[in-house]
């Protein structure tokens, strides 16, 4: 075998086995992006485990809110356009809190998530309630301060009462 001839079977096996690897590595990235790029738990599973798990008895309003009323409250109840005053804590599924007050806050119920726009509407003043809210109600796709885009999210809220000015 001559010179040139050894160095064209060398270049050649090298070639092979670089071409090998670069398959593999490209096979491996398009798996692992595929897999990272996808929750393995559907929104409505990680609600369904989070309210068994918190012994939730929930009730699923048509917009796809779910919500526990602990206490109805007494008196009337808020609008949609109503200011309230209320306390709350705010948590992801994995019961990570994200957002609570010691003390009830005044906010417009239209300035607010839809999920409390509308849950709070169930309650009157005095009266508390468990929202498990998914994101189409929550912030949406897009991440929202400390929030992950598509996050589902539970609020325990005490309505201490409704504005007026």
């Amino acid at each position: 075998m001559s010179i040139l001839t050894q160095k064209t079977t060398k270049t050649s096996k090298n070639y092979q086995f670089s071409t090998l690897i670069g398959g593999i590595f490209i096979i491996f990235t398009v798996l692992c992006i595929a897999a990272c790029s996808k929750s393995s738990v559907s929104e409505p599973d990680q609600m369904l485990a989070f309210a068994k798990k918190n012994n939730i008895n929930y009730t699923k309003d048509p917009s796809g809110l779910w919500y526990e009323i602990i206490n109805p409250g007494t008196g009337t109840k808020p609008r949609a356009t109503s200011t309230v005053s209320a306390a709350y804590i705010g948590t992801f599924m994995n019961e990570k809190i994200f957002d609570s007050t010691s003390k009830p806050i005044d906010f417009g119920l239209n300035g607010v998530i839809q999920g409390w726009t509308i849950g709070l509407q169930l309650i009157a003043p005095g009266g508390e309630i468990k929202l498990i809210i998914p994101s189409s109600l929550g912030y949406g796709p897009s991440d929202y301060r400390s929030i992950p885009g598509g996050s589902p999210l539970y609020f325990n809220v005490k309505l201490a009462a409704i504005k007026t000015y």
